[in-house]
């Protein structure tokens, strides 16, 4: 072996260096070729083919660019009038991007680049600001961007909407379902009614036997309940929250800048102001004061009018001065708010996701009193001990948080769409409630880990900025035992004999109304006047109705003063209506209200031939966008997009 070193030493040294400088001037190279390309690292596959890293990275860059001509592909349901889904799961992600993309081309829906510049061409609507292909000019040159990128974004975003509109223009409504459609917005009733509530036939001290109990507990404890006669013992989701509230007003008592300067800025405010802000407008309050003040003086000042500005910078001087103080309360709170969220998220950064998608919890963070550790690290000159304060809620369910938090409940974070995220909606998005996002690129922020704190701040309708963290969630769950839910039963038991009673009241007051009106019959009943207050019933003549109210209000079915009405109610009052004034008397039950009504017709504004021809166009387009709706709606689905495409994440099993 030795000889053979000896023997061709020259050569293996020759093959040592050649490998040597391979390394040396190559080594970047060799590392590339043998680490994966990120670029083609599989998101998940799909019909049309896998979905890869930079498919997905192009979809982010592409809503970045888009985003600021107010293209973003996550506001297309806004777009076309409809609301982001509550859940997560079905919004547009970066995944169901590069899908509607493939989707679009399929259709033969593609739109070139050169079409979309083509598109975006055209004189400002503003005067003397720049078109918008000259501000894509600016906005790609200061950011150091080719404008061509802007211009493929575009392009991409039309393709989709290309498909969209083809959608939309293939939903037209047939003329039958129109007309009935036209009926069911444009036809109104007139009743009057007296109203029977379960609530005010109950018996609070009525008692039940244990196997009543059971009974009733046994048929409803998989059910949630939903108001009225809808019973369910199943136990929602609660949440326990601590939060933190940055109050300007009581900032404002503590500034430190001089009185001085506050005074010479609340003069450049007043200046820029005094003819546009209402808050120096003269109030009718104000208007007396200076009336009496000139009557004592005996000045013969001319008196101003209600809405008039102030003339003079003494007149606006205190509100001036409240308006710049709170401005610079406001930004101190936001400074404040800042330095809280960067504090709280830095424990975080170092922790990774567990097999359930959650991070969990450092210990650091699971203190009771962590958020008054936050506070008292702040600096000194963000310090106001008034006007930060640190409140924890009780165990909630998410109907309860709606208004249970007086300020709190009733603060938002706003999202693109113009909307606002409410505490009900994002503190239930958190772990042992809410599955973790099984996609790791998209937007996760506004999912939690207990503990952890939201990293966006609220602004609450107060003026005031809130942070917050869940620091319990309880899952919802079926009652383990008729004892955890007993009273609640024994409740839903009276209120359902009080239905009955309320029923049995009904029936009998119709059997005796003789020749009597309903509102004559209602006045001379002492007896039932007594039981059922005016504030949770009696005689009422309620606002004129549709069949569908849904085309004028969110509500539905819901009439006033009513609430959530039947079937048998619309198709009852309608023929009473028809009626007139010689109409009967009907009897009906509104279950999901717990309440018994009696109702007599008193007239009906039917739709006629030639207001229907006349107001067609717009109820075919009216009509048209709700059947839009409801086909986009569904298209537009994050989850649909993935059904539809077939896609399943890599390690989705």
């Amino acid at each position: 072996m030795m000889k053979f070193f000896r023997k061709y030493n020259k050569h293996l040294l020759a093959v040592f260096m050649a490998l040597l400088l391979v390394i040396w001037l190559g080594g970047s190279a060799i590392e590339e070729f043998v680490r994966p390309n990120p670029g083609k690292r599989v998101v998940g596959t799909a019909k049309g083919g896998p979905v890869t890293e930079a498919e997905t990275d192009l979809a982010k860059r592409e809503d970045s660019l888009l985003n600021w001509m107010g293209l973003s592909w996550q506001q297309l349901r806004n777009r076309i009038g409809l609301p982001e889904p509550t859940d997560s799961d079905e919004r547009i992600s970066q995944v169901d991007w590069v899908l509607l993309k493939r989707e679009a081309m399929r259709l033969g829906c593609v739109v070139t680049p050169e079409r979309a510049r083509e598109l975006l061409s055209g004189p400002s609507s503003q005067p003397g600001r720049p078109s918008l292909q000259e501000q894509i000019h600016m906005r790609a040159a200061s950011n150091n961007i080719r404008e061509q990128l802007v211009y493929d974004a575009a392009a991409n975003y039309f393709t989709v909407w290309n498909a969209l509109t083809t959608f939309i223009s293939v939903s037209a409504p047939p003329e039958p379902e129109l007309r009935l459609f036209a009926r069911n917005v444009s036809e109104f009733a007139t009743i009057e009614a007296v109203v029977f509530p379960a609530q005010s036939f109950a018996d609070p001290t009525q008692t039940f036997d244990k196997a009543t109990l059971e009974k009733q507990f046994e048929s409803h404890k998989t059910q949630v309940a939903d108001g009225g006669l809808n019973f369910g013992y199943f136990l929602q989701p609660r949440v326990k929250i601590q939060y933190i509230c940055i109050d300007p007003q009581k900032i404002k008592d503590n500034l430190r800048a001089s009185e001085k300067a506050y005074l010479k800025d609340a003069y450049s405010y007043w200046q820029a102001n005094k003819n546009t802000g209402n808050e120096f407008r003269w109030t009718m309050g104000e208007i007396e004061a200076f009336k009496n003040k000139a009557d004592a003086d005996s000045n013969g000042a001319a008196v101003p009018k209600l809405g008039d500005y102030y003339e003079t910078f003494a007149q606006a001087q205190e509100k001036a001065l409240e308006a710049v103080k709170f401005n610079a309360a406001k930004t101190e709170a936001d400074r404040i708010a800042n330095r809280l969220l960067l504090a709280a998220r830095e424990p975080w950064f170092t922790v990774s996701y567990d097999d359930t998608g959650h991070k969990p919890a450092p210990e650091a963070v699971k203190a009771n009193d962590y958020y008054e550790t936050l506070i008292a690290s702040l600096p000194s000159n963000l310090q106001f001990p008034e006007g930060i304060t640190v409140q924890t809620t009780d165990l909630l369910t998410q109907e309860e948080l709606i208004d249970a938090v007086e300020g709190f409940s009733q603060a938002g974070l706003p999202t693109p769409d113009g909307g606002l995220l409410r505490p009900a909606q994002l503190a239930f998005n958190v772990q042992n409630i809410a599955p973790a996002p099984e996609e790791r690129h998209r937007e996760t922020a506004l999912h939690l880990s207990l503990w952890q704190t939201l990293g966006k701040e609220l602004e609450g309708m107060d003026g005031a900025t809130y942070i917050f963290r869940v620091i319990d969630a309880q899952p919802g769950r079926e009652a383990k035992s008729l004892d955890e839910v007993a009273d609640k039963v024994a409740d839903d038991l009276r209120l359902q004999a009080g239905m009955e009673k309320a029923k049995a009241a009904a029936d009998a007051f119709l059997e005796n109304i003789g020749t009597q009106g309903l509102a004559q019959a209602w006045m001379a009943d002492e007896e039932l006047k007594a039981k059922v207050t005016p504030d949770k019933g009696g005689y009422v003549e309620p606002p004129v109705f549709a069949r569908d109210n849904s085309f004028f209000s969110p509500l539905g079915k819901a009439v006033q003063p009513f609430g959530i009405v039947t079937d048998e109610f619309i198709d009852k009052a309608f023929e009473l209506a028809a009626e007139g004034e010689k109409s009967g008397l009907v009897v009906v039950e509104l279950p999901d209200e717990a309440k018994v009504l009696v109702i007599k017709g008193k007239s009906l504004r039917p739709l006629y031939e030639e207001d229907y021809q006349a107001r067609r166009d717009f109820m075919r387009q009216q009509f048209g966008r709700r059947q839009q709706a409801e086909i986009i709606g569904q298209w537009l689905n994050g989850k649909n997009i993935k059904e539809r495409n077939g896609f399943k994440f890599k390690n989705q099993t």
